[in-house]
């Protein structure tokens, strides 16, 4: 007999009759077993986040280019990165019963399923969201069609992200624990937003501001929120800014009523007069802040160009006013934390790059500087799965490859 068996036979049976019928709550052996027995299965279960995590954190120790910089797309690791991606959009895009909004988008595709687009404009549903949800339902595989694309979109476009770094295994490295894990994850519709933005982010860093502009159009048709990154490109404009100020603030403005004005109320009904409060939002934050401030004073060592430069400095900015917003209002945890997802992508760059930058300073070599952030992040990985609040709802990590 299973493990699972087992456990399942003490917690209805107790231990030896003794504690038959008794509620879950009582102290009973039967309880103490079953626990004990969860606790085994749970531990085998994180297995697969942490299989995500050690591929690229082995890789990153083992040469990462020497953290030279390389030609996206005529690199051997290049090439591996994608592979990698591949594999991730599997255990995302076919992931079963995981995540904190499992519930909210299994309700989502069986009202989706049965409304055409005017009525899911009416009632507020972003259209890209709603699509792969209706191919879903045309197809008849249920959720794993958006589930697929969310995916597809989130991991191709880190998987860009992380090409573009001077060490791209350490880059992908660093974004699994949080990015990857939890966001991608666990929250399809922001992950697929996210994955579009960060395509813009490296759009943008070479200076191609239409391109950003509809990347971000096409975020928002996951998650109307996406629009709040649209001013990033009037700040990390370093040429015609007051032209690009002008246009851009028309599409700001045509962004704002087109994907948000319908529905702002009702976000703040929620997430702040409802004062709706985020568990771990001060510490997910502050690890956003900690790489945000060591750009802000360190920006002229990251050996970016004049407009990656910019971008990244404002990131940090917005990051670091995030977390004090925070502290100001605590009772608006939810709505900052979930702002502050676009602008994760900051702890990929800063921690990627700190080996190079710290190795050209003269003040620790690359090797040990790879090292500890790898540490830090598998630590940041085990915590979490541990002693967050809702991480239970990421486990056991299951995959379904079938519609059932």
């Amino acid at each position: 007999m299973s493990l699972l068996s087992n456990c399942v036979l003490i917690n209805n049976q107790g231990v030896g009759g003794r504690c038959h019928g008794a509620p879950r709550q009582v102290a009973c052996p039967a309880n103490r077993v079953f626990e004990r027995c969860s606790r085994q299965i749970e531990r085998k279960t994180v297995l697969p986040y942490f299989f995500m995590y050690m591929i690229p954190a082995i890789a990153a120790v083992g040469g990462d280019n020497g953290g030279r910089k390389i030609k996206v797309g005529g690199d051997r690791s290049d090439a591996l990165i994608r592979m990698f991606a591949i594999v991730l959009i599997i255990m995302a895009g076919f992931r079963f019963q995981v995540g904190g909004d499992w519930t909210n988008y299994i309700n989502y595709f069986n009202k989706a399923a049965y409304i055409d687009i005017d009525e899911a404009i009416y009632f507020g549903m972003e259209p890209g969201y709603y699509l792969s949800n209706k191919l879903g339902a045309y197809l008849e595989i249920g959720v794993i069609a958006p589930n697929l694309i969310a995916a597809a979109l989130f991991f191709g476009g880190l998987a860009r992200f992380c090409s573009h770094m001077q060490r791209p295994w350490l880059a992908m490295a660093v974004s699994i624990p949080y990015l990857s894990v939890v966001v991608a994850m666990g929250y399809s519709r922001q992950a697929a937003a996210l994955g579009l933005i960060m395509y813009g982010y490296q759009a943008l860093s070479v200076g191609r501001l239409k391109l950003f502009v509809g990347l971000v159009f096409a975020a928002a048709a996951f998650h109307k929120t996406a629009v709040l990154v649209l001013p990033i490109a009037i700040l990390a404009s370093s040429r015609g800014r007051w032209w690009s100020a002008l246009w851009l603030g028309v599409v700001v403005f045509v962004g704002y009523r087109v994907s948000l004005s319908s529905s702002i109320d009702s976000m703040v009904t929620s997430y702040v007069d409802g004062e709706m409060q985020s568990s771990g939002a001060l510490i997910r934050l502050i690890m956003n802040a900690i790489p945000a401030l060591i750009f802000v004073i360190f920006r002229k060592k990251f050996d970016l160009n004049t407009t990656e430069e910019r971008l990244w400095f404002w990131i940090a900015l917005i990051s670091l006013a995030i977390l004090a917003a925070l502290l100001v209002r605590p009772s608006m945890s939810t709505a900052l934390d979930r702002v502050a997802l676009y602008f994760l992508p900051i702890q990929v760059l800063v921690f990627s790059k700190m080996p190079n930058v710290l190795d050209r300073a003269g003040r620790s070599s690359a090797q040990m500087v790879t090292a500890s952030i790898l540490i830090y992040y598998c630590a940041v990985l085990a915590v979490w799965l541990n002693y967050a609040a809702n991480a239970y709802l990421w486990l056991p990590y299951q995959i379904n490859f079938s519609a059932s």
